[in-house]
């Protein structure tokens, strides 16, 4: 092997934790040594070893000892992590955000030990409670809940959710008939759940599915 092939092979293998070892096999395979009886040419004998330290390299980087989740810089997720999103059309009302809350409150109740979030499928109510924002606390010295508030749509919740190591959701929709809202929130549930990637253990779910 040349210079270039040695620096970009050591560059490579410092991906891995496994680094010393590698180099022992490298200085071995590289190191001159004397001919074996049936290899006569150098040529040949330098063939070989390049051809055993590129099957060791690979063999190495396909090795990563580090757990996936940290491995892909996310947030490992052992033992699973289950959360619920309830989805519901929203409300501008102050008064009316009761027959909201309440049913989070149920849910967190039935379910203390799972993570639970609201989210609004309503373009034009998170809109509302966006402009609200730019003052706070106004809104919050009148009882509105901070989640209310800062409420977000349903791949933004997703999207928290999956940064804090929840790889298993389940999404409970509140709305009476399956119209608009349901249709399209169905949809983003759908395609979030369907992608694949090349390595199994890179998926963002493990699964993801949408309650009646």
């Amino acid at each position: 092997m040349g210079r270039k092939e040695i620096a970009f092979t050591k560059q490579c293998a410092l991906a891995t934790k496994d680094w010393d070892t590698f180099q022992i096999v490298i200085r071995k395979c590289l190191s001159p040594d004397k001919p074996k009886p049936k290899i006569t040419s150098s040529k040949t004998l330098s063939k070989t070893r390049g051809l055993v330290a590129l099957l060791l390299l690979i063999q190495l980087l396909s090795f990563d000892p580090r757990p996936v989740s940290a491995a892909a810089g996310m947030t490992p997720s052992s033992p699973e992590k289950t959360a619920i999103v309830v989805a519901s059309f929203g409300t501008t009302v102050p008064e009316a955000l009761s027959s909201i809350t309440n049913i989070v409150s149920k849910i967190k109740a039935a379910f203390p030990q799972t993570e639970v979030r609201l989210t609004f499928t309503s373009n034009i109510i998170r809109s509302v409670w966006k402009e609200r924002r730019q003052d706070p606390e106004e809104w919050l010295q009148k009882g509105i809940p901070r989640e209310i508030l800062e409420v977000k749509n349903i791949i933004s919740t997703i999207g928290d959710l999956r940064e804090d190591g929840y790889e298993t959701i389940i999404v409970q929709p509140t709305h009476m008939f399956f119209m608009e809202q349901s249709h399209d929130l169905q949809q983003y549930v759908s395609a979030l759940g369907s992608i694949r990637t090349l390595k199994e253990r890179w998926r963002p779910f493990k699964k993801i599915v949408m309650g009646r």
